[in-house]
């Protein structure tokens, strides 16, 4: 019942402005007739435009109640906006009940006073959907041609963005999910969902995460019909958090910069290279997938899912080779790869995560991937492994985290991979643990009825979603953990509160263990 009073509720923009045309309408009528005897001949159509009116404007009152109740606008012009739209409601259906009235003062009188009740409550309207001063803005001075000179680097490059493409949802007026960006104490703040900055971790400041969100995901920003953010501006607000999220700091030139002002066109970035469309084109021919790894950005996820034994060596390097610029995340499992193509993966300068599993690759091959400079994430579950990877692996200083269930590797080899790369994440299958939070009494029987026979043990890989968490707050972003999302790291299981936090946990996962150990 909930979900259609909300639905009513976001109908709230299409009915207001039937009866504001109506009522406009009917207005045009009784100047028309004004000082006419026939005046008479308009009164069956005027009936029925003043009904019209009237019941629209009931709907759209009671709409807008419920689209005031979702809590993103400022309460006291919300509530000024709701009282007004009521009256207008209210003085509408009166003027329909005085058509019928001898005289046409009564009406007339009545439908004055719902055009001036209208007047406000759409000025109120307009400032909680579009900000302040929505209506006379166009009218103020214009700031003069010289720019002023600031004095933080906050003011200078990051509050510009705030104010021109954030501000009107999030601001004095209208603060969606709890958050204003009018302020640095309110952006210091956070909104509903919790804090939406990580000083020095760009990728896990929930203000950037929803910034690369794709278009269809409900929790991007700004949602769909807004003017989004250049590359540029969103490259500024990284490095800024990047460099401290500081609001005190002077700017990086170390010299005052101006303001740059909401008329102020936004320089465009220089277009980046992006990947070739035949190269995109045989990817999908051959049946696989590729896709930017986000919004604007030329880097890609591929895979070969759908028809992976058809991928060898040769044709690994056909498809793979004009898009060696571009390929971050790359997916050959289950294909008929070698050691053969590994020295072209190697090759990729933005390769960050690959996934190897159920192919014939050796130790020999993931020699090559020693020159791979970006590779965080490597998975080799089931492939045909000996002691001397260990070397490899432990050389590639990226590396954050690698799988190697089933990779032939015994417990004491990766144990001596963990003594050399303690900052190296590895699943091996051989750390999971669980603390036993109860357990029951012996059973007893008030009869002679036989034992149940208990089942015997299971064996097999965990489920994870059967593990309770060491942590019941993300130590990433600070929100309540969800099981869904729980990781292990050093035999504890670590639960986050979305499936983006775990990639800011793997960047420093000592910092955020000894956070959630602290809060223990």
């Amino acid at each position: 019942m909930q979900a259609l009073l909300d639905v009513l509720g976001r109908t709230h923009p299409m009915v207001l402005h039937l009866p504001i045309g109506l009522l406009a309408g009917l207005a045009a009528i009784e100047l028309l007739f004004l000082r006419r005897e026939s005046a008479d001949r308009a009164r069956g159509p005027r009936i029925l435009i003043t009904w019209l009116a009237a019941l629209s404007a009931v709907v759209a009152a009671v709409s807008g109640y419920f689209l005031g109740r979702s809590g993103d606008y400022d309460p006291i012009i919300l509530d000024r906006h709701l009282k007004l739209g009521i009256a207008v409601a209210v003085l509408a259906c009166l003027t329909a009940f005085a058509q019928y009235t001898r005289s046409a003062t009564p009406r007339r009188v009545l439908l004055f006073l719902t055009l001036a009740s209208l007047v406000p409550a759409g000025h109120l309207g307009a400032t909680m959907t579009h900000g302040e001063d929505f209506l006379l803005a166009p009218l103020r001075p214009k700031p003069a041609d010289t720019p002023q000179p600031v004095l933080t680097r906050f003011a200078a490059e990051v509050r510009p963005i705030l104010e021109t493409r954030c501000v009107s949802c999030h601001g004095p007026s209208k603060a969606k999910g709890g958050l204003r960006l009018d302020s640095p104490e309110q952006i210091e703040e956070g909104g509903s969902s919790g804090p939406i900055l990580l000083a020095g971790d760009p990728s896990a400041s929930e203000i950037i995460r929803r910034l690369h969100l794709p278009e269809t995901d409900d929790e991007r920003m700004p949602p769909p019909g807004k003017n989004p953010l250049t590359p540029a501006q969103i490259e500024i607000l990284e490095a800024w958090i990047q460099d401290g999220a500081s609001f005190t700091e002077p700017p990086r030139d170390g010299s005052p910069t101006p303001i740059q002002t909401s008329d102020t066109t936004p320089t465009p970035a220089a277009p980046k290279p992006m990947p070739p469309a035949p190269a995109l084109a045989a990817i999908a021919t051959a049946l696989g997938h590729a896709e930017p790894t986000s919004r604007g950005e030329p880097t890609l996820f591929v895979s070969f899912p759908a028809d992976a034994q058809a991928i060898d060596d040769a044709r690994a390097a056909e498809l793979l080779r004009p898009l060696v610029p571009f390929i971050a995340d790359l997916s050959l499992s289950r294909t008929r790869i070698t050691d053969a193509t590994l020295p072209l993966l190697a090759e990729m300068p933005a390769l960050r995560k690959l996934d190897l599993r159920d192919t014939a690759v050796t130790s020999a091959g993931i020699a090559s991937l020693a020159a791979a400079k970006a590779l965080e994430e490597l998975i080799l579950v089931r492939t045909k492994l000996d002691p001397s990877a260990i070397e490899t692996l432990a050389g590639i200083a990226s590396l954050r985290r690698v799988y190697l269930w089933g990779a032939g590797l015994d417990k004491p080899t990766v144990d001596s991979l963990r003594e050399r790369r303690k900052d190296l994440a590895i699943e091996a299958g051989d750390t999971l643990s669980a603390e036993q939070l109860a357990a029951e009494d012996k059973v007893t029987f008030s009869s002679d009825a036989p034992p149940i026979e208990s089942p015997p043990a299971q064996t097999g890989p965990t489920d994870l979603s059967t593990i309770r968490p060491i942590n019941s707050v993300c130590p990433v972003s600070g929100a309540p953990v969800k099981p869904e999302y729980t990781i292990l790291y050093k035999g504890k299981a670590i639960g986050f509160c979305c499936p983006n936090c775990p990639k800011g946990f793997w960047e420093d996962p000592d910092k955020y263990l000894a956070i959630i150990e602290g809060k223990r």
